[in-house]
């Protein structure tokens, strides 16, 4: 008997606003952007860290819901076909409709078709290893490349973190590698263009471990109710000094390259965001459950992966820029125009797709896994 796993509505409704967050920025990739106002320009331009958002939130309740089903018959085993089917069917959708818009010529974005290994790569979960597949195929694909890698690492850091002090070791770790690695990734050059490596190197999984190493540290202090002790304020202090040093070097000697300037920029946001959803968890008289983020917290996945193609739509019958002119206040107006019909075009989109598609799937993975553990209930 599985134990049932209860819903948090707050965390639906963070995933609402981290899908809202990255819509508003891309939606500030299209149309005339050279009028739009800056300081708002560079407000929404932070909308990107809402994949940063989702990743603490994952690590949060997947953490959560290892725990509870650690007594499984196989619960590594079951913890990967559950995410499998989780994410699989609609990933595999978002690679056939964007391979159909790039051979249609609806998806235009200077790259030619996708080579066989670039589908293959998306198709098994590994294209996040290689600049070439990282962002190739599905538009923001990358981050289901960083996903995959931890679902995997997920049951050892299970098994190795037991407690508050483990997890603040191991975010200590995180952020050193986070800090480490793309200094050594921005000496060996690369293949290709310079910005394709540097996306990359801002792209790939082990730089963007600190953001589930802050959603395993809240697991401990919301669900397990470890207070934070005179010892747990060391390993604070530590952190915090390491990470200023390695801060301090890597901008000093490698002149505020943008790789290591984005893991600085992704701790503060990151922190910023955990103490957020701490205080939302233990203040009661605040909620964030309201029903327009709910909604779109429940559908955030779809929302994600089909937000691109509403944006190529729009450009396609040429809606990206409805009102015309060129000034600061009609491109601010053009692209809140454009955010509400690239929300409700892909709102509708994933709707259909999370009662068509992800619950059927979700559905299927549970009988999956009763049948295997030899209980056909």
């Amino acid at each position: 008997m599985q134990p049932s796993v209860p819903k948090f509505d707050q965390v639906d409704s963070l995933r609402g606003i981290a899908a809202l967050m990255v819509i508003a920025v891309h939606a500030n990739s299209f149309g005339d952007v050279e009028h739009f106002p800056s300081l708002i320009g560079k407000l929404v331009f932070q909308g990107a860290r809402g994949v940063q958002l989702f990743y603490i939130l994952s690590a949060f309740t997947l953490f959560y819901t290892f725990d509870l089903r650690k007594e499984d018959g196989n619960p590594i085993r079951n913890f990967l076909i559950r995410r499998f089917f989780r994410i699989a069917p609609l990933y595999y959708f978002a690679i056939g409709l964007y391979l159909v818009c790039r051979y249609t010529h609806l998806m235009v974005d200077g790259n030619g078709p996708p080579g066989a290994w670039n589908i293959v790569s998306n198709i098994f979960f590994f294209h996040g290893f290689s600049p070439f597949w990282v962002d190739g195929l599905v538009p923001g694909g990358w981050s289901i490349g960083v996903e995959f890698p931890f679902y995997f690492l997920l049951p050892f850091l299970f098994s190795r973190i037991r407690n508050l002090v483990d997890a603040f070791r191991f975010q200590i770790w995180f952020m050193v590698v986070g800090i480490v690695l793309p200094i050594l990734m921005l000496q060996i050059k690369g293949v290709g263009s310079y910005y394709a490596w540097v996306s990359f190197i801002t792209q790939f999984f082990p730089n963007q471990f600190s953001n589930f190493g802050f959603g395993i540290l809240l697991y401990f202090l919301i669900i397990k109710k470890e207070s934070i002790t005179n010892q747990h304020f060391k390993f604070i202090y530590a952190l915090t000094f390491l990470y200023f040093i390695f801060a301090s070097l890597s901008l000093y000697y490698l002149h505020y390259d943008w790789p290591v300037l984005n893991v600085i920029l992704s701790f503060w946001f990151s922190l910023g965001f955990s103490v957020i959803i701490f205080l939302l968890f233990k203040d009661q008289k605040f909620k964030l459950n309201q029903p327009v983020l709910l909604y779109f917290g429940k559908i955030s996945y779809g929302l994600y992966l089909t937000h691109f193609f509403g944006y190529y739509l729009l450009q396609h019958f040429q809606l990206i820029d409805v009102l015309p002119g060129q000034s600061s206040l009609i491109s601010l107006s053009n692209f809140v125009i454009r955010l509400l019909l690239c929300l409700s075009l892909s709102s509708a989109m994933a709707h259909l797709l999370h009662y068509g598609l992800e619950i059927p799937f979700q559905n299927l993975g549970k009988r999956l896994i009763r049948r295997m553990d030899g209980n056909a209930n």
